[in-house]
């Protein structure tokens, strides 16, 4: 039971940190790994268990860490750990030693072997780098978040708010008199100051707290004003990006096209003018190249940004 109440207060905290962005990174990259994370589980587990069921079948009347399919289990996953102190107990000290029931102890090394080189070097680090690739995203998002402050920030932030609300009307008891459908406190869609404060006349709110409300209200429209701004330009740009790109494209078809054309010509009545014309096409088109790489860098960045 205390075991089981340690775990609620754990869930607890991770519910708490959903109110920070910074906090949450961790259950995010979680959230958004679990189907990579599902997959690489089915292979887990389908390269895991061959291995430790072939140990306990080889291995098992030697090695008791290997006597019964479940310490097999358990001893491969002491393995994944880097705990191996009963293999250096029963290592071959030399090629053509032996376990006591007569097993080559050269295919004790072979499977050890094998069991590191695919579960801890490989496995593991496919592991590693499905959460390392979605965490980065999640941080990537971080970085352009409107409001993404630290957690002292934020705490100071708190600070400030109850402060500055000292004596207010309770901002619960205000949410559930708005979310009266019978009697709602507010029922005028243009909201001011001095409708605020005739709404919640009846909870003594006061003008300074009706002017605060307007101030904080005003607050929160610019900074989503200022996200949808933000993403707007985003895509305006994405869409300039492309637009340039189907131009370049377009252009390099053509110049190919062009100088397959000269190429196509005799030589004899143009001479040297010909040679110029397609040392001309094809500076252009090297041009045309490394314009398109720039604008490729550039979308796959603003993308990896966003």
């Amino acid at each position: 039971v205390m075991a089981i109440n340690t775990c609620a207060i754990v869930m607890k905290f991770f519910k708490a940190f959903q109110s920070n962005p910074r906090l949450k990174v961790v259950t995010d990259t979680f959230v958004q790994a679990a189907t990579d994370l599902a997959h690489f589980f089915i292979i887990f587990l389908t390269l895991f268990m061959p291995f430790t069921i072939i140990g306990h079948i080889l291995f098992g009347k030697d090695i008791p860490e290997m006597g019964s399919v479940m310490a097999s289990v358990n001893t491969g996953i002491a393995l994944l750990m880097g705990e191996f102190g009963w293999y250096v107990d029963n290592s071959p000290e030399h090629i053509g030693s032996q376990l006591p029931s007569g097993m080559p102890t050269l295919v004790l090394f072979i499977w050890f072997f094998l069991f590191n080189f695919m579960m801890v070097l490989v496995v593991l680090n496919m592991l590693l780098a499905v959460i390392l690739e979605h965490y980065t995203k999640v941080t990537e998002q971080l970085e352009h978040t409107v409001d993404a402050p630290p957690i002292w920030v934020q705490v100071t932030r708190y600070l400030h708010f109850k402060r500055a609300t000292r004596g207010f009307v309770s901002f619960e008891q205000m949410a559930r008199m708005l979310e009266n459908d019978d009697d709602a406190a507010h029922p005028e869609p243009v909201v001011t100051t001095e409708s605020l404060i005739k709404a919640f006349e009846s909870e003594s709110m006061t003008a300074k707290q009706g002017q605060w409300m307007m101030n904080f209200l005003q607050e929160q429209v610019y900074k989503h004003k200022q996200k949808d701004e933000g993403m707007e330009e985003e895509e305006a740009n994405r869409s300039t990006q492309e637009q340039i790109l189907e131009v370049v494209t377009e252009n390099s078809e053509r110049l190919d096209e062009i100088k397959n054309k000269l190429a196509e010509l005799p030589n004899s009545g143009i001479g040297k003018k010909l040679e110029e014309l397609l040392s001309t096409v094809q500076d252009l088109k090297t041009e045309q190249k490394k314009l398109r790489a720039k604008l490729d860098d550039h979308s796959s960045s603003s993308s990896r940004k966003k």
